[in-house]
C-alpha cells in the first residue's frame, strides 16, 4: 500500500491455524493485569503491584474458506484453553501462540457473511505464557 503523508498501521490481515480460510476483519487488543494495592497507616494506597500482566485480544473474522464446508468448518467453538498460532501479522508480537479463553461468539444473518469473535490472552511473563499455551502431559 502506498501512503502519502504519514503512514499508518491499518492491517489485520494474517492467520489463525485453528481457522484455516477465514478472513480476517478486525484485531483489537486490551492490556490487562491484576493489581495488588498496599495501603499506609492512615488507610492511603501507597505502594501498587501488577501481577500476571497479560494481553486479551479479540479476533474477528468472516466465516470465508475455499468451499462452503471450509466457511462451515470455522464455524466451530474451540475447546477451553485452546493454543491459537496466530501468524502473518504486521505488529510482530501478534504472530505468537495465544490462548483461548473462551467467550467467542458466532453471528449469522441473513443478509451478509457469516462471522465469528474469538478472544485470546497472551502472557508478558515467557514461563506463564508457556505454561498456558502447553499440554500438561
Amino acid at each position: 500500500m502506498v501512503y502519502k503523508g504519514k503512514a499508518v498501521v491499518e492491517s489485520a490481515v494474517g492467520a489463525l491455524d485453528a481457522y484455516a480460510g477465514v478472513t480476517n476483519e478486525s484485531v483489537r487488543a486490551l492490556q490487562n493485569w491484576e493489581e495488588e494495592v498496599v495501603k499506609d497507616d492512615r488507610g492511603r494506597d501507597m505502594t501498587w503491584i501488577p501481577r500476571n500482566e497479560h494481553i486479551l485480544l479479540d479476533v474477528t473474522v468472516k466465516l470465508t474458506g475455499a468451499s462452503q464446508a471450509a466457511a462451515k468448518a470455522a464455524a466451530v467453538f474451540l475447546a477451553p484453553y485452546a493454543p491459537v498460532v496466530l501468524s502473518g501479522f504486521d505488529l510482530g508480537w501478534l504472530n505468537a501462540t495465544w490462548q483461548y479463553v473462551g467467550g467467542a461468539t458466532i453471528d449469522l444473518s441473513d443478509t451478509k457473511a457469516g462471522g465469528s469473535t474469538i478472544k485470546l490472552r497472551k502472557y508478558a511473563d515467557a514461563a506463564q505464557q508457556t505454561a498456558a499455551t502447553t499440554t500438561a502431559t
